[in-house]
C-alpha cells in the first residue's frame, strides 16, 4: 500500500525529509564552522502560519473545488526560491493567495477564470510549485487566486504506434513515467524537480530537463497543446512536424501562465535505453574541460550526461580531493559505442577517465538483497551517469492506474483541501533516486535500504528544470579563497540526510565521481534548506553564452558575487549542466553567511548584482529557470517583440487577469 506523504509547506519536497533541529546543529558543528562564520543558532520552522483573511468568497456553484484553509493558503504563496524560503522560515506571508482552487475538468477551469474576471481577482496558475523566480507568487494589490491544476493528473492515452501520450497538466513525473513504463516508453525528461514538477509548469516554463547535450527542452517532446484562455480555448493540430507559419505550441510553450492555461498535451516519447555507459573525467584545470566539452560537442558527438565541474564543485559534490575538475560524461542507446571516442577527444585535453567505463548489456541482473553494498564489480559492470539516476525505470514495479488517482492511496474526495500533500496523480515515489538501477539493494522490513540513511534513496529536486537548486553534500569541505573556495579539505557538509549523515557514502550501486555527484545532486533541495535555517544564502543562478564569451563571463559572475556579498565572504562554484555546439550553460552555486533578519536584502542585491554581470558578459538571464517576476528586469527582449506579446496577452487575457507580473511587467 502506498504510504500518504506531506508536503513541506514552507521549503522543498517531503516535511519527513528535511533535517530536523539536531541534524542542522550536527551540520553546523562538524561541517561548517571550519569555513564559514555562523552563530550556530537554527531558525525555527512556523508551523501555524498567521495570515490576513481572504478577500473572497468562493463561487457558490463550485464551491467544493476551493479551499481557504491557512495551511493550503501558506503553501502556494510562493515558489521554492532562497528567498521565498527564507520569507516563510520567518512568517512574513504578507500576500497569499486568498483562495486556492483545484479544477479537476477543464470546464472547472473555464468557470474559475469566468468568475475571476467578474469579481476582478488575478489568476496565477501552480503546477508542482517548484518555481525559483517568482513564477508562482502574485505581487500585485488585488485579490488573487492560486490555481492548483494538480487534479488534472490523468494519463489519457497512450499511442504505441506513433510513440506519443496525451496527457493532462498536472500530471507529474513519476505518474507519467510510471504510465509509460509498461509500454517500455519513456519521455526521458528529467528536470531535479521531477518528482513533483507537472508537465503543465515544464511546458509554461520551457523546461530543460537532465539531457545535458541534443533535445533537452520540453518543447522539442511538445506535438499539441490544448489551452484555456479568457477568451475561449486554443487547440493546435498533431502532427509530425509544419511550417504552416509560426507555431501555435511555441507561443504558449515559455508563456508561463500569463496567456493561457495548459491542460492538455500530446508529447513526443521514445523507447527506453536498453544500454547506457558513464565515466568521470579529470582534468588539471578548468579550462582544460571546458575545451574538451567543446571539442566533444563540435565533433558531432551528443552524450546523454556531459557536466563539467570546477574543482570546488568536484569536491563539494563529487567527493573529488585532488584539486581537479570532474566532466561526468554518459551514452545510451546506440551511441554507448562512442564513449571511446569521447574519452579520446577529452584525452587530447589532458583529461584522465576515473575508470574503465563498461556498456550495460539488456535486461536487469536481481538486485542485491543482502545488507551489504553490491559487489564492486558487478558494480562497474554497469557504470550509469547522473543524466540515467533519474530514469525510473524500474520494471519489477507495478504499472500505475491512469485515472488521476495512486492505487490503494485516499481518494481525492476525502482528502482535506488544507493539507499540502502530493497532488493525486503522484505515484509511490521513493524508488526516483535509484531508478532502474540493477543493483539496487533491495528495502530491508524497516523501510530503509541496507547500511544506507534512506533518506538518502529518495530524490530531492528544484524548481523548473535541469539542475535547480543548491549544494549537495559530499562529507567533504573547502575554505575560502580562490574562486570562492580552495580545494582542500577542512570541514565541509557532513549531513544532509535527516539523520545527518552524508549523502555521498550510501550504498546505491554506483561509486566515486558520478555515485558522489549523484547523491549530492538528489539531496541538495533539503541540504539547502538546512543551511537556510542555519544563517547562510545559498542560492544559484544559471545562464548561457557562447564558448568565446564563457572565460569573461565566468570570471564576471565570480567577481560581482564575491563583491556583493558581506564582507566579501561567498563561496562561488560553477558546473556547466548543459552545452551545445555554439556554447555552454554555465551554473553557479553561491553560498554566503548573512545577518539574521536581513536575508531577503542581501540576496537581492547579490542577484542583482551578478544578473546584471551576466547580461552586460553577453549572456541569456536564464537557461532552464524561466523568467517569473524575478528576472524580468534582466530579460534581454527586443523592445518590439514586448509589444508583439503585449498583443497577444490583449487578445487572450484582455483584462489582465492571468498571472500579472511574471514574464510581461504589469
Amino acid at each position: 500500500m502506498t504510504a500518504w506523504r506531506e508536503r513541506s509547506w514552507w521549503g522543498w519536497g517531503w516535511a519527513d525529509e528535511a533535517l530536523d533541529d539536531d541534524a542542522c546543529r550536527r551540520l553546523a558543528e562538524t561541517s561548517l564552522r571550519p569555513w564559514m562564520p555562523i552563530d550556530g543558532s537554527v531558525l525555527p520552522v512556523p508551523y501555524d502560519p498567521v495570515l490576513p483573511p481572504p478577500r473572497l468568497i468562493p463561487p457558490s456553484i463550485m464551491q467544493e473545488a476551493f479551499a481557504a484553509d491557512s495551511m493550503t493558503r501558506a503553501s502556494h504563496t510562493y515558489g521554492k526560491a532562497f528567498r521565498d524560503v527564507i520569507r516563510a522560515l520567518r512568517g512574513r506571508l504578507d500576500n497569499p493567495p486568498d483562495l486556492v482552487c483545484f479544477p479537476r475538468t477543464g470546464h472547472d477551469v473555464v468557470a474559475a477564470l469566468d468568475w475571476a474576471e467578474a469579481v476582478g481577482a488575478a489568476v496565477v496558475p501552480y503546477g508542482g510549485g517548484t518555481s525559483v523566480v517568482g513564477g508562482v507568487e502574485y505581487r500585485g494589490d488585488a485579490p488573487w487566486v492560486s490555481l492548483d491544476l494538480s487534479r488534472l493528473g490523468r494519463v489519457l492515452e497512450i499511442d504505441d504506434v506513433n510513440h506519443a501520450v496525451r496527457v493532462q497538466a498536472g500530471v507529474s513525473g513519476p505518474a507519467l513515467e510510471q504510465a509509460l513504463r509498461p509500454h517500455d516508453l519513456t519521455l526521458r525528461h528529467y528536470p531535479q524537480s521531477f518528482e513533483f514538477s507537472t508537465v503543465g509548469g515544464w511546458i509554461a516554463t520551457r523546461a530543460a530537463g537532465h539531457y545535458a547535450t541534443g533535445p533537452t527542452r520540453i518543447d522539442d517532446a511538445v506535438s499539441a497543446l490544448r489551452v484555456i484562455t479568457p477568451q475561449g480555448p486554443v487547440e493546435s493540430l498533431r502532427v509530425p512536424s509544419s511550417g504552416a507559419g509560426p507555431s501555435t505550441d511555441r507561443l504558449f510553450a515559455g508563456s508561463e501562465g500569463t496567456l493561457g492555461v495548459i491542460v492538455e498535451a500530446w508529447l513526443r516519447v521514445t523507447p527506453r535505453p536498453t544500454a547506457k555507459a558513464s565515466t568521470s573525467v579529470a582534468f588539471p584545470a578548468y579550462d582544460q574541460g571546458i575545451a574538451a566539452m567543446r571539442a566533444l560537442l563540435q565533433a558531432g558527438l551528443r552524450p546523454s550526461n556531459c557536466r563539467l565541474l570546477d574543482p570546488v564543485e568536484a569536491m563539494l559534490n563529487a567527493g573529488a580531493t585532488d584539486g581537479q575538475a570532474r566532466l561526468l560524461l554518459g551514452f545510451e542507446g546506440p551511441t554507448v559505442p562512442l564513449l571511446d571516442d569521447a574519452l579520446t577527444l577529452c584525452a587530447d585535453h589532458g583529461g584522465t577517465p576515473g575508470h574503465t567505463p563498461h556498456p550495460t548489456a539488456p535486461g536487469r541482473p536481481a538486485h542485491n538483497t543482502g545488507a551489504s553494498t553490491p559487489n564492486p564489480a558487478s558494480t562497474a559492470h554497469r557504470p550509469t551517469g547522473a543524466d540515467d539516476t533519474l530514469d525510473p525505470g524500474d520494471s519489477s514495479r507495478p504499472a500505475p492506474n491512469t485515472g488521476g488517482s495512486t492505487p490503494n492511496s485516499p481518494s481525492a474526495a476525502h482528502r482535506p483541501y488544507g493539507s499540502a500533500q502530493h497532488p493525486d496523480s503522484a505515484p509511490d515515489t521513493d524508488y526516483i533516486p535509484d531508478p532502474g538501477d540493477s543493483n539496487r539493494p533491495a528495502h530491508n522490513a524497516s523501510g530503509s535500504t541496507p547500511n544506507s540513511d534512506s533518506a538518502d534513496q529518495r530524490s530531492g529536486g528544484a524548481a523548473g528544470s535541469g539542475d535547480d537548486l543548491g549544494p549537495g553534500s559530499s562529507g567533504r569541505g573547502l575554505s575560502s579563497g580562490g574562486s570562492g573556495a580552495s580545494s582542500r579539505s577542512s570541514g565541509g557538509f557532513a549531513g544532509s540526510g535527516r539523520s545527518g549523515r552524508g549523502v555521498a557514502g550510501g550504498s546505491s550501486g554506483r561509486s566515486g565521481d558520478v555515485g558522489n555527484w549523484r547523491s549530492s545532486f538528489l539531496r541538495a533541495p533539503y541540504t539547502r534548506d538546512a543551511l537556510i535555517r542555519l544563517g547562510l544564502i545559498v542560492e544559484t543562478v544559471e545562464t548561457a553564452c557562447t564558448w568565446s564569451r564563457f572565460e569573461a563571463l565566468h570570471a564576471a559572475v565570480i567577481a560581482a558575487a564575491q563583491a556583493a556579498a558581506p564582507a566579501r565572504v561567498a563561496v562561488v562554484t560553477c558546473r556547466i549542466t548543459h552545452a551545445y555546439p555554439d556554447g555552454p550553460a554555465p551554473y553557479f552555486t553561491i553560498i554566503t553567511p548573512a545577518r539574521r533578519g536581513a536575508e531577503v536584502m542581501i540576496w537581492d542585491e547579490i542577484k542583482a548584482a551578478v544578473s546584471t554581470a551576466i547580461t552586460s558578459a553577453g549572456g541569456t538571464i536564464t537557461h532552464h529557470h524561466a523568467v517569473g517576476r524575478d528576472h524580468l528586469p534582466w530579460l534581454e527582449r527586443d523592445p518590439l517583440f514586448t509589444d508583439v506579446l503585449r498583443a497577444a496577452k490583449r487578445t487572450l487575457d484582455p483584462r489582465g487577469i492571468l498571472n500579472p507580473g511574471a514574464l510581461l511587467p504589469s
